[in-house]
């Protein structure tokens, strides 16, 4: 298992690596910079094996689709601000490019009640009518409050006489 992760840990920083901006790397193999990450891994799952399968593709992930982009691991890692054995300690989020952890604040801060359940806001004339005042002038909130294969749940409020219901 230690091995496999070692050759995905390695395949996914081939591909995200560029070596015209590495300052750090010069010295170093991208085989050896996927031996110490696995190692590091392995640290800290600490014998789980669940724990070790999910942040090897947690960070495999995070390789693959920020790359080379500021801030990202690969990046981090080239400029030596991150040390191989230390990106398993990182959490999900600091995984992540620059570019990416700010799209995922601006989502929480524009449509988000908490981190992991998104919310967004709609105000729509005649979408919803009220049926207290009669309005077409409401506002509905959809949100994910069930399971997956279950439909959303869209609050709807009126905004003339401030009704709430479900719908």
């Amino acid at each position: 298992m230690r091995n496999s992760a070692y050759h995905m840990l390695l395949k996914s920083l081939e591909g995200a690596y560029d070596p015209s901006e590495s300052r750090w790397l010069r010295n170093v193999t991208l085989e050896d910079v996927a031996r110490g990450v696995e190692r590091g891994v392995a640290r800290v799952a600490g014998g789980d094996t669940v724990r070790y399968k999910h942040t090897v593709r947690d960070i495999v992930s995070n390789v693959a689709s920020s790359g080379g982009e500021k801030g990202g691991i690969v990046q981090r890692l080239s400029a030596g601000e991150l040390l191989p054995e230390q990106v398993a300690e990182l959490q999900r989020e600091d995984l992540s490019s620059d570019q990416m952890r700010a799209d995922v604040s601006r989502m929480r801060k524009d449509y988000a009640i908490s981190p992991g359940v998104y919310l967004k806001r709609n105000a729509v004339a005649g979408l919803y009518t009220c049926f207290r005042c009669k309005s077409d002038k409401t506002r509905f909130e959809m949100y994910q409050s069930r399971s997956g294969d279950e439909p959303m749940t869209v609050a709807v409020e009126c905004l003339l006489c401030g009704n709430r219901w479900k719908h």
